[in-house]
């Protein structure tokens, strides 16, 4: 007989519920084993300091009211957890803070990126834009604007570039 064998038979040794063939085997394991011998002694005192305990006596409605006591406690973990009114995890308050917090940085991030992106494509037309542009007249004032005005012109009538070629009509 090994360990866990002895110990399942332990309880239906003591109430005289073994059969006689593990009851021997069960016997000469205490026998061999003091330290099993001593296990099955102190549960037995165990049990019987049990049986001799005084049996508490309580009112006639103790049962009703503690009922009603787990009943009302229930009710009011379920009207706490209720009036939080949880969504995805977040109470009220915590989700607007955190829906304030993306919006925030959803607007600071489009406002720096097409900032920068603004400034990449300003520069790109400036490029082409001041091309033919003499850098002399610098636009300060309405007078110089006048001026880019006709330096562009001037500029652009230099240029005699045939388009007729590259024009097509619809129906041919």
């Amino acid at each position: 007989m090994n360990r866990y064998q002895f110990e399942d038979l332990i309880s239906d040794y003591i109430e005289n519920k073994i059969k006689s063939n593990d009851k021997n085997n069960f016997e000469n394991y205490i026998n061999d084993n003091k330290d099993a011998r001593d296990l099955v002694d102190s549960i037995k005192s165990n049990m019987e300091a049990f049986k001799n305990i005084p049996k508490i006596k309580v009112n006639e409605n103790f049962k009703e009211k503690l009922l009603f006591k787990v009943k009302n406690k229930k009710n009011k973990i379920i009207k706490n957890r209720s009036s939080k009114a949880l969504m995805f995890g977040f109470t009220r308050s915590q989700l607007l803070f955190s829906l304030i917090l993306v919006f925030i940085f959803s607007f600071t991030s489009y406002e720096l990126l097409s900032e920068l992106f603004y400034q990449n494509s300003n520069n790109n037309i400036m490029i082409t834009n001041n091309f033919d542009i003499d850098h002399t007249n610098k636009p300060e004032s309405p007078a110089n604007i006048n001026n880019l005005d006709s330096n562009f012109t001037k500029n652009s009538n230099n240029r005699n570039i045939d388009y007729s070629k590259n024009i097509k009509f619809v129906n041919d």
